[in-house]
């Protein structure tokens, strides 16, 4: 699957990549996601998630519109959706215009990194998910 840009805006552009292994729960998150950012890119390894049979419509008129891309990772091995997450923000930082806006959803704090990089180049960028010191929220 190829990420097809022609349809983004030409300036402030939003982008979310997901790391879906360590951020599970925003699965959950999809539909609301999808409004507020002009591309989705999730990556996985290993998932065993579940969509509901409702969004299979929004979620296939979305792949469509070349908004949603979603990566399974040639291999299963640690860090691989991580590595996924790396070289796709790579990617669209190379070909997106310089107010583009990173956000990398993962409880991962080694995607900090990226995060750091993506700055380090003049770019606007964070990653939104709890840090490993942090308490989970009682459910």
């Amino acid at each position: 699957m190829e990420l097809n840009l022609t349809a983004l805006p030409e300036h402030n552009t939003r982008v979310l990549l997901i790391d879906l292994e360590n951020y599970p729960s925003q699965i959950n998150e999809l539909p609301k996601v999808l409004a507020q950012y002009h591309l989705v890119v999730i990556c996985y390894a290993q998932s065993n998630a579940r969509i509901p049979i409702d969004w299979l419509m929004p979620l296939n008129d979305t792949i469509n519109k070349a908004q949603l891309k979603i990566f399974r990772m040639t291999s299963n091995g640690k860090n691989a959706a991580d590595f996924g997450i790396s070289f796709y923000a790579g990617m669209l930082m190379s070909q997106l215009p310089p107010d583009a806006h990173f956000v990398i959803m993962s409880d991962d704090q080694d995607l900090d990194h990226v995060v750091n990089l993506l700055k380090n180049q003049q770019r606007s960028a964070e990653r939104l998910g709890m840090r490993k010191d942090e308490p989970k929220p009682a459910k």
